[in-house]
């Protein structure tokens, strides 16, 4: 895999997500090529979540209102 691609990538009710998994407290600790992959993401209208928990991923994807 290439650096920085999210470490979980789906589709998830047809909007494509990518989801890089952080260990809790440690969130912010995004390499370089991991922001530049949640930019491209993001301006390709893609969702890019960054978390700690399946429960932050969860209230991220009913925040948008894609589950």
């Amino acid at each position: 895999m290439l650096p920085g691609i999210p470490d979980i990538v789906c589709c998830i009710n047809g909007f494509f997500v990518g989801i890089e998994v952080k260990n809790k407290g440690k969130l912010y600790n995004q390499s370089e090529q991991q922001k530049i992959h949640e930019q491209l993401i993001i301006k390709n209208k893609g969702v890019y979540i960054l978390a700690d928990s399946l429960k932050t991923v969860q209230e991220k994807l009913c925040q948008l209102k894609i589950i």
